[in-house]
């Protein structure tokens, strides 16, 4: 079925790796393996000389185009982007932001992935040859919102894949507690009452209340710098927990009891149909 002209030393190698068919689970076809880093780019050039002739080229925002041999592009954000500012400015992000790792697909920008520093020094590198075909990069960290409800300005919202990569950069739109029993509520059902009797923790009914519709990060204080983080939305009398199938699952597992699992199955229900 596939090519056998490698050496004999790569089909050996081949044993270690694992290849899933299309039909196996109804998905595309996923090549898995483990390619172990030899060194650090620490000493990377991260600018590359001019074709022209000039010193240094600047950094291009474009990673990756389309063509005959790419079959996806991938585009840096431009701080000076208005959606990349109200970003910034909506969820208060620290001036020291990273924002040459944030990428997108396309310049509409409406899933926006976070990658390392480490991937995006390396992609530096390749900025004018383009010898690499990038097929999937980083982790989603923001999404373009569409809000069903008038009088939201949430323009983007935090996705919960990524929101671990960018809360240490959060200043605003964050609502902090130490009160596990409120965690527990939010991971339990999808949506909960915007109420103090609900609630049951006057300080987050407080923070709560005083956020505008949209969407917010929840944080619980583990203590010793440890914490949980969940992707919330903001109505005018309920919040939701934004929060996948998976995600919901691995948090009721880790924080919830037997009986609690019980009663957080309708949250698993609730995602599968988000």
């Amino acid at each position: 079925m596939f090519p056998n002209h490698y050496s004999q030393e790569i089909l050996n190698e081949l044993s270690k790796c694992l290849r899933v068919m299309p039909h196996h689970q109804n998905t595309s076809g996923f090549f898995i393996t483990i390619i172990e880093k030899l060194k650090e780019l620490d000493d990377v050039q991260l600018q590359e000389t001019d074709p022209k002739g000039e010193d240094q080229a600047k950094l291009p925002l474009q990673i990756q185009e389309l063509s005959k041999t790419k079959a996806f592009s991938f585009v840096r954000a431009d701080p000076n982007d208005p959606d990349i500012q109200f970003i910034q400015s909506y969820f208060g992000l620290r001036e020291d932001f990273p924002f040459d790792q944030l990428i997108a697909q396309d310049e509409h920008f409406k899933k926006i992935h976070f990658i390392s520093k480490a991937v995006s020094d390396f992609l530096y590198t390749d900025a004018n040859k383009h010898q690499i075909d990038l097929i999937n990069l980083g982790v989603q960290v923001f999404q373009r919102n569409h809000s069903k409800f008038s009088g939201s300005e949430c323009i983007y919202r935090v996705v919960q894949d990524g929101l671990v990569n960018v809360m240490p950069y959060v200043t605003k739109r964050v609502v902090r507690t130490k009160n596990m029993e409120v965690f527990k509520k939010l991971i339990m059902s999808r949506y909960n009452s915007l109420t103090l009797a609900h609630l049951g923790d006057q300080d987050v009914f407080d923070q709560a209340e005083r956020l505008n519709t949209g969407c917010f990060v929840f944080v619980l204080d583990l203590g010793a710098e440890n914490v949980e983080v969940l992707s919330m939305h903001k109505f005018e009398k309920a919040l939701s927990t934004m929060v996948g199938k998976e995600a919901a699952l691995s948090l009721q597992l880790r924080y919830l009891n037997k009986e609690e699992q019980e009663l957080g199955k309708g949250f698993c229900t609730a995602a599968e149909n988000h």
